[in-house]
């Protein structure tokens, strides 16, 4: 999401990129006080994480998430908080039952918590992988960030 001009595609609202290429939840869930702090007064907060843990073979990712999303929902009691679903890969040793099972347990994750699930997985296997990842198998490309804004504007007020 770092690389991407959220900005740009949503000028009609106050937007603030915080993502940060190659983070794990973890590494998300340790820098959230400077987030929270920066950014005092969110009324939508988005979060696209956990492909990364998944990539190094590390599938614990729901309760670092859990920690997170109560954290976020502690600073801003009344924002709108969306859980965005990990999005498919074409790295050979991450099965995709893997992927699908994770997006099963964060969209319970995220009702349990007062978010709410965006599901954008199965919109990027119906476009093709190989539109919409670039060629390393798990950046998004031009073309899957055009879905995944898609997706949160169906979101924005």
């Amino acid at each position: 999401m770092e690389w991407f001009d959220w900005i740009g595609r949503f000028q009609e609202h106050d937007v603030i990129n915080l993502g940060i290429s190659g983070e794990t939840v973890e590494w998300m869930l340790e820098r959230l006080p400077r987030v929270i702090q920066s950014c005092p007064d969110a009324d939508s907060v988005f979060i696209l994480t956990g492909i990364n843990n998944v990539a190094m073979d590390d599938t614990g990712i729901i309760k670092p998430y859990r920690l997170a999303l109560r954290e976020f929902r502690k600073a801003y009691p009344e924002a709108d908080i969306y859980v965005i679903s990990l999005l498919p890969t074409r790295l050979p040793w991450i099965r995709p039952g893997t992927i699908t099972s994770l997006n099963a347990e964060l969209g319970t994750l995220a009702r349990d918590e007062g978010a709410q699930f965006i599901d954008v997985h199965d919109d990027f296997i119906r476009h093709g992988l190989g539109e919409m990842l670039s060629e390393d198998g798990i950046h998004i490309s031009p073309s899957g960030y055009a879905v995944l804004s898609a997706a949160v504007q169906k979101h924005l007020k």
